[in-house]
């Protein structure tokens, strides 16, 4: 009996004491797994940094139980069951969490937003007070303050782990992102200020000036970009050059005998010879004059004239033209008289552009009367070659189809006109003319010929220049004839103002025709012959002469003018 009693005593100890084991160790094991899974859950966010102040076990503080994610497991190991029990109501101050949501201080731009976060160190009792400088995130360092929820840690000692719940405080580390703020300097970015520097486009520094308006100094620098706008023409202030073509004179010389109204011709040739005027007005100096006579009336001549040539003369053309018609009776072709008559008016007509003469007839002429045509011909290649041997250049538009001018006149006018050999036999006119026709024998004395010799000179073969004609059924072909002859006489030459160009400068320089570069090229391209006149040269000047060319531009840098 008492064997038995001591072996029931025995085990009824152990099993005593068993339970006891089996009861604490079971409670201590589901504590401590619910602990670390609690931090876990509570750090999982801000992996790196929630690390750093989970070393803050000292968070029994209230403060310390800001984010009680985790720490309040902790807590639960310190009290009761039930007080565990409540620290794990405590995850819910897993809320505190939100704290991390302080990460999107980072949004806070400026750093100074972080000083608020050093109030947040004060939440920290415990080294989760390292957390709360993460605060200088800026904004997020109130997100800390959330972790003063987290008081309720208090539950147990051990809730001063909830410190580490504070560590979501240090996500706000993330927070130095707001160094991103510095991203501000992106302000800096003012730097595309310096496309203003398409301002150069402009006028030279004025644009640079908006350059300025950049937030960096940095802009600064599309502002000295700003200074190659001086490289335009007439950046340069008053020192800015001028190109002035040196303006041709071209004198309208239209036969206004009675055939030129008969045949339909008059109407069209004056819309042409207007058109081109008003096209080329502001190039070009223009002048008119109609000639025709009447035996008995307005013979040797009677020629109107719309005064001296100039620019822009259009409204004065158009008014004298426009108010011409016929005689209303047969009127004669005195051309040779009509040469003679512009020969003076050229001669003296100021500026230094090359003259020419472009005379429009549909033949027939004479003396203004019906004399022999061979001696009336002769007359005009003479005064054609006069005005050659005054350094004016004549271009002859036969009327096309008429039946008053020879293929044979027509160019003999031409080669005369050009300054090229005329065909003929000199003998053969002083046979045909001398005192056959009086008007003839008069200008043949004056001019002192011997006998044998014609008025004009004539070579045994002449040139073959190309012959110009003008179709009044065409009014485009014409207008195009008429058109392309008055831009061939454009100036390739040009007078520059002011002090000029330093000549050993010029490749710094560039000149363009509508557009399309013109290379420094003596022969076949531009050239300064002195510093005030710069000479298109070759196929540069054909170029500009083409009816198509219409603008010409010149652009040299400050630094090369005089």
């Amino acid at each position: 009996m008492l064997d038995l009693g001591w072996k029931r005593g025995a085990l009824g100890a152990l099993a005593v004491l068993g339970a006891v084991l089996n009861l604490r160790c079971g409670n201590t094991s589901n504590d401590l797994f619910h602990g670390a899974d609690g931090g876990f859950s509570a750090g999982g966010t801000s992996e790196s940094s929630a690390g750093a102040s989970g070393t803050s076990v000292g968070g029994s503080l209230p403060a310390g139980g800001a984010d009680a994610s985790g720490g309040t497991g902790f807590g639960g190991s310190a009290g009761s069951n039930d007080a565990g029990a409540s620290g794990s109501g405590g995850a819910s101050g897993n809320a505190g969490a939100s704290g991390n949501s302080g990460a999107s201080g980072n949004s806070g731009a400026s750093g100074s937003g972080g000083t608020s976060g050093n109030a947040g160190a004060g939440g920290g009792a415990g080294l989760s007070g390292n957390g709360g400088a993460a605060g200088n995130a800026g904004a997020s360092g109130g997100g800390g303050a959330a972790g003063n929820v987290g008081a309720g840690g208090n539950a147990g000692g051990s809730g001063g782990a909830a410190g580490s719940g504070g560590a979501a405080g240090n996500a706000g580390v993330g927070g130095s992102g707001g160094i991103a703020g510095n991203a501000g300097a992106g302000g800096s970015g003012g730097a595309s200020g310096n496309g203003g520097t398409a301002g150069n486009g402009g006028t030279a520094g004025n644009a640079g000036a908006a350059g300025g308006g950049g937030a960096s100094g940095s802009s600064g620098a599309g502002g000295n970009a700003g200074a190659s706008g001086s490289a335009g023409a007439g950046g340069c202030g008053s020192n800015s050059p001028t190109f002035t073509p040196r303006a041709p004179i071209v004198e309208f010389v239209v036969d206004r005998s009675s055939t030129m109204f008969e045949n339909n011709y008059w109407a069209p040739v004056r819309s042409s010879v207007l058109q081109v005027v008003s096209a080329m007005q502001d190039q070009i100096k223009f002048g008119f004059s109609a000639y025709t006579g009447v035996m008995g009336s307005t013979c040797p001549l009677d020629l109107v004239s719309a005064g001296a040539p100039a620019l822009n003369a259009y409204a004065t053309i158009n008014a004298s033209y426009g108010a011409l018609g016929s005689a209303g009776i047969k009127s004669e072709s005195p051309t040779a008289d009509a040469l003679a008559a512009a020969r003076i008016t050229l001669d003296g007509s100021a500026g230094s552009g090359q003259k020419y003469v472009f005379l429009i007839t549909d033949g027939g002429q004479d003396f203004c009367n019906d004399g022999n045509a061979s001696c009336a011909s002769d007359a005009v290649v003479y005064e054609l070659q006069a005005l050659q041997a005054a350094g004016i250049t004549s271009e002859v538009f036969g009327l096309k189809n008429s039946a008053f001018l020879t293929t044979d006149d027509l160019q003999d006018f031409s080669n005369a006109g050009a300054g090229v050999a005329v065909g003929g036999t000199a003998a053969s006119i002083y046979f045909a003319c001398h005192d056959a026709s009086s008007a003839w024998t008069s200008l043949w004395s004056s001019l002192g010929r011997a006998p044998n010799q014609a008025l004009g000179s004539y070579q045994p073969n002449g040139a073959s220049t190309p012959l110009l004609q003008l179709d009044t059924t065409n009014p485009d072909s014409m207008d195009k004839t008429l058109l392309s002859a008055a831009a061939a006489t454009k100036s390739c030459t040009f007078d520059v103002s002011g002090g000029g160009i330093d000549v050993t400068k010029a490749a710094q320089g560039s000149v363009s025709i509508d557009g399309v570069g013109v290379p420094l090229n003596v022969n076949n391209g531009w050239h300064l012959t002195s510093s005030n006149v710069l000479v298109l040269s070759g196929s540069a000047c054909s170029k500009w002469q083409s009816p198509s060319s219409l603008q010409i531009a010149f652009a040299f840098p400050c630094q090369t003018l005089l």
